[in-house]
């Protein structure tokens, strides 16, 4: 069996509405970090999710940018019911910080090679005919400040 777009948004769907507190759906929101082992917990609570399509779900949930930026070290990591059940060991932390960088670093290039293309030409302009009349694309490709966020802390602490 092939697990395609749909089924991998048709399981984060069902786990935002059985798990509100815990999971997200929109890629933009804040997100919080899942307890370590949370697999087995929403397997034995919702049944009707497979294995497979699950196991994939959790993987696109964990890649997201703002999931990724939710791991600081010290962070409390969330269960199903949105209790704390742990913290982002700084080995995590250093995970995480080593993925974002690297999905940034790919976004960064793949958006220059789109307006490389964009604006490439087929008849060679001179150098500083080129550097007067960049077009406005390119003078906004600076570095963008990256969001950080405060890491999630419960009441009690």
């Amino acid at each position: 069996m092939t697990i395609t777009r749909e089924d991998i948004y048709t399981a984060l769907a069902r786990l935002t509405e059985a798990f509100p507190q815990t999971f997200v759906l929109e890629k933009y929101r804040p997100h919080r970090p899942l307890k370590v082992g949370i697999a087995a917990d929403i397997a034995a609570r919702c049944r009707e999710l497979e294995r497979g399509v699950l196991s994939a779900a959790l993987s696109v949930y964990a890649r997201r940018v703002m999931y990724l930026q939710s791991l600081v070290a010290g962070a409390a990591r969330i269960d199903l019911d949105g209790k704390a059940a742990g913290e982002v060991t700084a080995r995590d932390a250093e995970y995480a910080a080593a993925k974002l960088a690297g999905i940034l670093a790919s976004r960064k290039v793949k958006r220059t090679a789109a307006v490389a293309a964009k604006g490439a030409t087929p008849v060679a302009k001179p150098a500083a005919a080129t550097a007067a009349t960049a077009p406005p694309a390119v003078l906004a490709l600076k570095q963008r400040p990256v969001l950080r966020l405060p890491a999630f802390r419960t009441a009690a602490q």
